[in-house]
């Protein structure tokens, strides 16, 4: 069967016998197909060619060829200039590049035993590489700038000047231009020494020193410590004695005593009596149950025998505490006295306060005139300069003053009520209505069996 069929663009003439042959062509390409074991395409500027298992592609810049699946050749052109080339031979592949100048690139490789590749710049000059061979356990990359290797436990790390490198888990070193270091974790030892600032510190084991300038430490833990610079030393030789000493102050201490001296003032402790003289504060004391203090510049003094007894006085304070619960302190004006938890008395400006816990409660505040005194559960007051709230068991008594007018009410709850809002309107009631009476201004009210009755 032929057939000729116009397009937009172009006239494509076919000749197709189902399943087997198609051949088509237009004036920029031609196409012949006999399915399944060949296929050709022709371009102006380009070819494939497919007779299974033979692969074969032409351009103006690529080419390839193929036998799959045991032989793979793509050259030609590259984009950025150059040529390149590939070879795969299953499992070997081998590619190349040529650029400009004697810049050029190969990579080559065993998958998966083996992978290499390096890459040259114009000037000749090696830009970068990699290696990789994973039975070994090995991967390699290098670039001016950095460096990486591990091979199995080993590692080298360099980035520009700073450099690692190990053996884990057994040996760890690196420097830079400021610092080197080395670690060796079987031996419990580690080294680092700053350049910049002339420090070093070495740990083996229990034993460490650490040294700068003007200053050095060797220490032996847990039993010797010793430390010095240009205004101090301390040694410390365990349990024996431990000793400091600076330009202000001296301190030495024994399993019998510690003496501490700092300019005016020293401290000296002993298992049965301890002491301190100068600064703001002069005490005694025989720990832990008696303490004595006295403070020179404030008057200010302290008595404390420990758990039973605590006073503290000043110029304008006293404060008292008696075991188990007494407490009063005194501050000027003001003052409290408890005896916890149920005593607590006090006055704070013009306020005061008495409270029995938990029958009797009475505040009082003298500056707004209000107060509140509860006897619990009987009698409860509240009242300002312009009202007053009372209950006395059942009797109920509230009064206040409205705009200079002065009204009151009060209950024998639930018998009776009485009340005076304004000095001519009244009202009462039995039983909250079963019979009462209400008068307001000329209005008047009856109310029997709680049904309210104008009248």
């Amino acid at each position: 069967m032929e057939a000729a069929t116009p397009a937009a663009e172009e006239r494509v003439q076919r000749t197709l016998i189902p399943p087997v042959l198609l051949l088509e062509r237009t004036p920029t390409r031609r196409t012949e197909v006999v399915f399944p074991v060949f296929f050709r395409e022709r371009r102006l500027d380009s070819s494939v060619l497919l007779i299974p298992p033979y692969y074969r592609a032409r351009s103006r810049t690529d080419r390839a060829d193929v036998a799959f699946p045991l032989w793979f050749h793509w050259r030609g052109q590259r984009a950025e200039g150059g040529t390149y080339a590939t070879r795969v031979v299953p499992p070997f592949y081998l590619h190349s590049w040529q650029g400009a100048g004697q810049a050029r690139g190969t990579s080559v490789g065993l998958a998966p035993l083996f992978f290499y590749g390096e890459t040259w710049g114009q000037d000749g000059a090696l830009r970068r590489e990699h290696l990789v061979i994973p039975p070994l356990l090995t991967y390699h990359t290098w670039t001016p700038e950095h460096a990486l290797t591990i091979a199995g436990p080993f590692y080298y790390d360099r980035l520009r000047a700073d450099t690692d490198w190990g053996v884990a888990p057994l040996v760890f070193g690196g420097s830079n231009l400021r610092r080197r270091y080395l670690l060796i974790p079987p031996l419990l030892t580690y080294h680092r020494y700053n350049r910049e600032e002339s420090t070093s510190l070495t740990v083996a084991g229990p034993f460490w020193t650490r040294s700068g300038p003007s200053s050095f430490g060797i220490n032996l833990a847990p039993l010797f410590f010793h430390h010095h610079d240009a205004t101090s030393t301390r040694t410390t030789v365990l349990p024996l004695f431990h000793y400091q000493h600076d330009a202000t102050s001296t301190t030495l201490v024994t399993p019998l005593f510690k003496h501490h001296r700092d300019n005016n003032a020293h401290t000296v402790i002993t298992p049965l009596y301890q002491q301190h003289r100068g600064g703001t504060t002069d005490w005694d004391a025989v720990a832990p149950f008696l303490y004595l203090s006295r403070e020179p510049s404030t008057g200010a003094r302290t008595q404390a025998f420990f758990p039973l007894f605590y006073r503290r006085t000043t110029l304008s304070t006293n404060t008292l505490w008696i075991a188990p619960t007494a407490h009063y302190h005194r501050d000027a004006g003001d003052w409290y006295f408890n005896i916890y938890p149920l005593v607590y008395t006090g006055r704070t400006g013009r306020r005061t306060h008495n409270v029995v816990a938990p029958l009797f409660w009475d505040f009082h505040n003298e500056e707004t005139g209000s107060r509140a005194t509860v006897v619990a559960p009987l009698f409860w007051r509240f009242s300002d300069p312009n009202s007053v709230t009372m209950l006395a068991g059942n009797f109920l008594w509230m009064s206040a003053i409205r705009q200079g007018v002065r009204s009151y009410e009060w209950h024998v709850l639930p018998v009776f009520s009485y009340a005076r809002p304004r000095p001519e309107d009244v009202s009462w009631n039995v039983l909250f209505g079963l019979a009462g009476y209400r008068r307001a201004g000329t209005h008047r009210q009856i109310r029997v069996f709680w049904i309210p009755i104008n009248i």
